[in-house]
């Protein structure tokens, strides 16, 4: 068997900070700009994440956001348990994955970060013990060694989770970005119930928020507003109101350029034809979706190929 390279994906310099805490409703967390990296992960509740755009978390996801802009973290539910780590890491990958929200098949590896962090802290705390200042010394620098080990692990996980979703059709394997997104919608209708007992304009936005999610994960498929509303339990003409108020456009015109945006991003990647686009974004033929393309964009999805190659 040839040999397999250790090749520096990630280079994580400093571990900042870790912490879990429990927030109450309307408490907030507020991260000030910096050059380092922030991991939320919500392991019961949901939290709000506000920065130039807002963002909801739900139990078992994780997100990771540079901190180029002040962030705040707002509890939405009772009893919402949320772990960060603030890190500063080196790559040209990391940036790939801030734009996702991702799912972890179980914390296990969350849990030993935090065990490890816990394990440091002590140390650091403990008062001098000669006799085994060595031991004591080594124990300190291999679990350190371990906690990076960890979180790096972590980091590489999410990044080809992230690269899953972009491989060729030919090379998808059962557990995708997609599927992991998916996972986490089962509590959706108990998050929204409570938001909606406490505060109709919440509601709204939790509703509106949730609907973007699910259809940025069903980009392949042909979703109609009866079967977002069938999804959601709620009335089409509910659904279609409360999303215009939000983002003052309609389902339909949002889903469309969810589509557009990332057949855009798919065509300048030069990895695929354009039938494979069409299909990977569930238009019924390639027609379809020159036709729309050409509609949003005043290029066919060729000509578009071919003004960004000459630039």
């Amino acid at each position: 068997m040839p040999g397999i390279f250790n090749f520096p994906y990630i280079k994580l310099n400093h571990i900042l900070r870790i912490s879990e805490q429990e927030f109450t409703p309307k408490q907030s967390y507020h991260f000030r700009p910096s050059e380092s990296q922030l991991l939320v992960s919500v392991k019961a509740g949901q939290i709000l994440l506000h920065g130039q755009s807002e963002q909801l978390i739900n139990p078992g996801e994780i997100i990771v956001r540079p901190l180029t802009e002040p962030l705040t973290l707002s509890a939405l539910l009772p009893k919402t348990i949320v772990v960060t780590i603030n890190f500063q890491a080196d790559s040209a990958y990391l940036h790939n994955l801030y734009q996702h929200t991702f799912t972890i098949e179980n914390d296990s590896i969350i849990d030993s970060v935090q065990h490890q962090s816990h394990i440091i802290s002590n140390l650091r705390r403990r008062k001098p013990e000669m006799s085994y200042d060595m031991e004591i010394g080594e124990f300190f620098i291999a679990t350190s060694a371990s906690l990076y080990a960890n979180i790096t692990k972590l980091l590489v996980d999410l990044c080809c989770k992230e690269i899953k979703n972009r491989l060729p059709l030919s090379m998808k394997q059962p557990s995708t970005l997609k599927a992991d997104i998916q996972e986490t919608h089962s509590g959706l209708q108990e998050q929204l119930s409570y938001a909606r007992s406490i505060s109709l304009p919440l509601y709204k936005k939790l509703l509106v928020n949730q609907v973007i999610q699910y259809m940025e994960a069903n980009l392949d498929q042909s979703l109609s507003i009866d079967k977002l509303a069938r999804t959601f339990l709620v009335s089409p003409t509910s659904l279609k109101k409360a999303f215009k108020s939000q983002t003052n456009v309609s389902i339909m015109a949002y889903f469309r350029e969810l589509k557009i945006t990332t057949a855009k991003r798919l065509i300048n990647e030069h990895q695929l034809t354009i039938t494979t686009i069409a299909a990977k974004l569930g238009f019924s033929s390639v027609h379809h979706f020159s036709t729309t393309f050409k509609n949003t964009t005043g290029f066919t999805p060729t000509q578009y190929r071919t003004q960004h190659e000459i630039k």
